[in-house]
């Protein structure tokens, strides 16, 4: 039982952290091409529904997974059907992140108040998560087995990229 609470106090420490990071960014304005929406109204970075419908828009994108216009039309829909509940995760996850930030920086705060506003961010976090899953689940029901695979390179690629960045900062 200590193992599963440390694990989860730990798990929201992380999220906390990262979300925290993306609601600084967006308090600071970030300002970045990233950030800023783009001409299709998808959203810049901090919108999970957007970048995936950039990602998709992409003439590169499209041509190296060999998607057909049909697949994209229908990818655009499952994104589209998204929207509203990435919406709704995207607020649900900043009301999290200011109750958690409250708890902290209440000096009466109880541990028990901490472990409580720190198990419904991890729950929070958990609800994204399987709304991200689901929606790849639909996207990857119209593509094709190569094409998936094609996708799962094209991470590993990155990941060894983006690895080989890092270990060139420290």
């Amino acid at each position: 039982m200590k193992s599963i609470t440390t694990l989860l106090l730990i798990g929201s420490c992380l999220v906390t952290g990262t979300i925290f990071a993306e609601s600084e960014g967006k308090k600071k304005g970030c300002a970045s091409k990233q950030c800023s929406k783009d001409s299709s109204g998808g959203g810049g970075k901090h919108d999970m529904a957007g970048k995936f419908g950039k990602m998709l828009s992409s003439p590169a994108a499209k041509e190296k997974l060999g998607l057909s216009d049909d697949q994209v039309t229908q990818i655009k829909s499952v994104i589209e059907a998204n929207k509203a509940n990435f919406e709704t995760q995207k607020a649900n996850t900043q009301d999290a992140m200011e109750a958690i930030k409250a708890v902290m920086q209440n000096p009466g705060a109880s541990d028990d108040d901490i472990r409580s506003s720190s198990t419904h961010m991890a729950n929070v976090k958990a609800d994204g998560m399987i709304l991200a899953k689901s929606m790849k689940n639909e996207i990857n029901a119209i593509l094709t087995d190569e094409q998936i695979q094609k996708i799962e390179e094209m991470k590993s690629q990155r990941g060894k990229h983006q690895k080989g960045k890092n270990s060139q900062k420290g």
